[in-house]
């Protein structure tokens, strides 16, 4: 019966190694589900990270459309001037066809 109850007595001891071996698996488990959660928001930075990356490039684009937008201001403006310069080509055709009209009215006073 002695026997007996050593031999229980081990079994209950390996019950008990075995038990801890199964905490420690848990303890384990456990890790692994909180590096799975810490990979997960690697990847979410990473995605982040992209993005701002992306409002980089778009806010480049911005500053891009600006400088064509001033471009496009002077050219307006440049337009503007040409037309103006026109006007101003028509004035000086209409004083010449003026002036020739009085070298001919000069001439028929003179006659």
């Amino acid at each position: 019966l002695v026997v007996e109850l050593v031999v229980l007595f081990e079994l209950v001891v390996e019950l008990v190694v075995l038990f801890e071996l199964i905490v420690e698996l848990v303890v384990l488990f456990e890790l692994v589900v909180k590096l799975v959660v810490l990979f997960e928001l690697v990847v979410e930075l990473v995605v982040l990270f992209e993005l701002v990356v992306e409002l980089v490039v778009l806010f480049e684009l911005v500053v891009e459309l600006e400088v064509l937008f001033k471009l496009v201001v002077k050219l307006v403006v440049l337009f503007e001037l040409v037309v103006e310069l026109v006007v101003l080509f028509e004035l000086v055709v209409e004083l010449v066809v003026l002036f020739e009209l009085v070298v001919k009215l000069v001439v028929l006073f003179e006659l």
